[in-house]
Parts: C-alpha cells; structure tokens; sequence
C-alpha cells in the first residue's frame, strides 16, 4: 500500500467520524470552543485527503469530483481551490 492509498484509507475510514472537544485540553484557540462545528471540518478534511490520494493515483475525476465537495462545503478552502 503506498501514500496515496493510505490518504483515500484514512479519508474514507474516518468521512463519518463525530468530532467533539476534549475540554481539557489546552491548546485550543479560547474563541473557536464554540463557534465551529467540528465533524464538518473533519469531513472537509477528509475529502480534502481523498482528493489528494485520487489525485496522486492518477484518477483526475475522482479527485476533481472530491475537491469540488469541499468547496461546497468550505468556499475559502484554498487547497481545495488550489488542487482543483
């Protein structure tokens, strides 16, 4: 298995992961605790890493067709816009 397969893996693994704040951890931004939902930008992230594993296998509509998803969910993603 090569890189680009490990990246389409995990995205595809972890698309439906629920993401919650650890409370106690220290390192998040204060302002961010509240205002973001975080399974979103996990899914974001996630199609982001299929994306990029499409793209890497030479599978340009998959990768397109990826990249296209996260611009619909975050326009100023500016990888996503970048890689597409």
């Amino acid at each position: 298995m090569n890189s680009f397969d490990e990246l389409l893996r995990y995205g595809k693994e972890h698309m439906d992961d629920e993401v919650s704040i650890d409370y106690f951890a220290v390192s998040l931004p204060d302002l961010q605790v509240f205002t973001e939902d975080l399974s979103k930008r996990n899914r974001i992230h996630c199609l982001f890493l299929i994306g990029l594993g499409n793209l890497g296998k030479n599978n340009k509509k998959e990768a397109e067709e990826a990249f296209k998803k996260v611009l619909e969910m975050d326009p100023g993603h500016s990888e996503g816009r970048r890689m597409l």
